[in-house]
């Protein structure tokens, strides 16, 4: 609940940044969808396809997973249980996004309830239906100006480049966590098949890493990202590190002490990479990943069954980014999933200038996440230096979480205002909300056009 305290100067800074554009710089939103501008068939296809919020609170209200991800039931079926579990969904934020999401695209005040489902969904249908509401009209209705979608090492970026003449501009981010696992030697097979590359050690392995980042670049790449849920203790040397990529290659397999030890020599190579090529480096900590086993088998990865996991230990992190930081340390942003590592990411940064402390992510960027975490930011370090919000979703509606952050900021914000800062306090949110990405975008742009002219009109190998 927004405090009363200061509610003038809140509403007044609200007003003065709730239209600025808005960089998604960390999304799950498909590039082919994008491209191919479909529109959606009613609410319950917007809604409940891809959202693992929504899917996660039907879950734990007991709804049955046929209604969530079963292919046996009707979308409607599928909305008309959302309906009943959002109306009993106190305190959850998703019902209040759901209320921002009605009102901002449909223009619709009525709380979603079993009483008020079947009206809202003929009117949610009715101006679907009339305005082929698409992904690329709600991406626009939103004042999205950039998005940065997040991609496997592997793919082709196809529709990248479809999207290159779009008037939003949508980049992919090279996303390592299938190339860290070192489960069994498909992905390294995968990697020297994508790029003619005969993996035989650690020089095969990173020439072909660089060529899949040279590749991403040429289609302006601009972020990186790592979210496995384990984080290395150990860094192999190099030597090292080719004796057990050969072994791997060998054996398809790695005890756990060597896969950690193989898993913090190629965080440091990554590391250097992008601080070498001007690469923003994103580091998702503190997630545990598909922990229901039976779930797993039946649905795969990715469908909002992951959790919050164990903190990474301090020491750890520092000893991945001092070594990395040997030459040169990239640009670092640092989330944690587990809130209880606030305080040693927090601090961390204040020790590596080139470390940015996440925003609130996923089980924490409801409204108390939010303020926590800024109060912690501003108690710890500089609140002015923060990034912003991300939506870390695969929704296209997704963006009013955009406006819910902005209300949030500004009502923090206005317990600070004395009677002379409120040109301070408005500097302040206006970097929050939209310009500080956009500056940290801009700076690697510049980097990116000075070492990386003409490539793309070079032949980019590892198609």
């Amino acid at each position: 609940m927004l405090r009363e305290n200061n509610k003038e100067i809140r509403e007044k800074l609200f007003n003065e940044i709730k239209d600025l554009p808005i960089i998604d710089y960390h999304c799950h939103l498909s590039p082919k969808e994008i491209y191919l501008d479909e529109p959606f068939s009613d609410i319950g296809d917007l809604w409940l396809s891809y959202d693992h919020y929504k899917w996660r609170l039907m879950r734990s209200a007991g709804v049955d997973e046929k209604y969530i991800t079963g292919k046996e039931t009707t979308t409607k079926e599928k909305y008309t249980e959302f309906a009943r579990v959002l109306a009993r969904a106190f305190g959850n934020p998703v019902k209040e996004w759901v209320k921002m999401e009605l009102k901002t695209y449909f223009s619709i005040d009525t709380p979603l309830n079993e009483k008020t489902a079947d009206d809202i969904w003929e009117k949610t249908s009715q101006i679907i239906k009339e305005n082929e509401l698409s992904p690329r009209k709600l991406i626009k209705q939103s004042g999205v100006e950039y998005i940065a979608t997040t991609d496997d090492v592997l793919d082709d970026l196809e529709y990248h480049e479809k999207l290159k003449d779009y008037e939003v501009k949508v980049a992919p981010t090279f996303r390592t966590d299938k190339l860290l696992e070192f489960k069994d030697v498909t992905y390294i097979s995968l990697l020297a098949n994508k790029t003619k590359i005969k993996m035989r050690g650690i020089e095969s392995f990173e020439k072909a890493v660089k060529m899949r980042m040279d590749y991403f670049i040429a289609h302006d790449c601009k972020f990186s990202d790592i979210g496995i849920e384990d984080f290395p203790t150990k860094i192999a040397s190099r030597e090292e590190a080719d004796l057990l990529i050969k072994d791997f290659l060998d054996k398809d397999a790695l005890s756990k002490e060597d896969r950690e030890r193989l898993q913090g020599y190629i965080f440091v190579f990554l590391g250097k990479l992008y601080a070498e090529k001007g690469i923003i480096m994103q580091l998702h900590l503190s997630s545990l990943r598909n922990p229901n086993m039976e779930m797993f088998n039946k649905l795969g990865r990715d469908t909002g069954f992951d959790s919050v996991g164990e903190c990474v230990p301090a020491r750890a992190l520092s000893s991945v980014l001092n070594r990395i930081g040997e030459k040169k340390l990239p640009r670092t942003i640092v989330y944690t999933l587990n809130p209880t590592m606030y305080y040693q990411i927090l601090t961390l940064a204040g020790s590596f200038p080139e470390v940015i402390p996440g925003m609130a992510w996923w089980f924490n960027d409801h409204e108390r996440g939010i303020f926590e975490f800024l109060e912690k930011a501003s108690e710890l370090g500089h609140i002015n230096g923060l990034i912003g919000m991300l939506t870390d979703s695969r929704s296209f509606l997704s963006y009013v979480r955009h406006t819910y952050f902005r209300e949030i900021l500004c009502d923090f914000l206005s317990q600070f205002y004395d009677g002379n800062n409120y040109s301070e306090l408005l500097e302040v949110a206006k970097n929050l909300a939209y310009l500080n990405a956009k500056k940290l975008l801009k700076k690697r742009e510049r980097m990116s056009v000075k070492k990386y002219m003409g490539i793309r009109s070079q032949k980019v190998n590892g198609l």
